[in-house]
């Protein structure tokens, strides 16, 4: 796979939470196509990246290049539409029925361009065993969520996937398929948070938040 220009750039990003230095002049690089997994004791700031690439959080100084664009407030909207998010928190997908949860999803106007997936085909490919016309998302399983997740984002088809701990729910052969799936993705820039060894070793680059500071 080829990876080409800086798809996110972060240059000289400086941020501070209750007066707690979180990046000091922090510079990073990740380019077009390439899978990231951040690693890094909890408090070191991998989340805080995910929440600047995502405009959640603004750095108190320094500039965030995504796609040859600064980003700004004034463009935050459309850089999110080129962005799918699997949260931590995965149980704010949705509440009720599997398959009208997806409908919903579809049916967003930066959606609508979209083809619905096959949800049958695609829970088969994860080893999710459900029926996506009668199951109710709040009885799956966290492992389940995890990989219903996994195949929303996949679908949503977007430049760049984010992942916060796609793999926590998982055993070790849901592991293997889950990042078979998501990384068969030739368009996107994927970068996932993760402390489990078992998921980084699928990623094409590591980056150690400790030693990147």
């Amino acid at each position: 796979m080829f990876f080409g220009l800086p798809m996110i750039e972060f240059k000289n990003i400086s941020i501070a939470f209750a007066e707690k230095n979180i990046f000091q002049e922090f510079n990073l690089k990740i380019n077009n196509l390439e899978r990231i997994g951040l690693k890094g004791k909890s408090g070191l700031g991998k989340s805080t990246l995910i929440n600047l690439i995502m405009g959640i959080k603004q750095a108190d100084s320094g500039t965030i290049i995504i796609d040859d664009y600064e980003l700004k407030p004034s463009n935050i909207k459309q850089i999110r539409e080129k962005i799918a998010w699997l949260p931590q928190n995965i149980s704010s997908i949705g509440t009720g029925n599997i398959s009208i949860i997806l409908k919903k999803i579809f049916s967003f106007a930066q959606n609508k361009h979209l083809n619905m997936p096959d949800l049958n085909a695609e829970c088969e490919k994860l080893g999710l065993n459900i029926n996506p016309e009668t199951s109710i998302f709040e009885d799956l399983s966290g492992g389940e969520r995890q990989k219903l997740g996994l195949i929303i984002c996949k679908w949503l088809n977007r430049d760049i996937i984010l992942l916060d701990e796609p793999s926590s729910a998982l055993d070790e052969d849901s592991i293997a398929l889950a990042a078979d799936y998501i990384f068969d993705m030739p368009q996107s820039t994927i970068i996932s948070i993760s402390h489990d060894n078992r998921w980084l070793k699928f990623c094409s680059r590591i980056i150690d938040i400790e030693n990147a500071r």
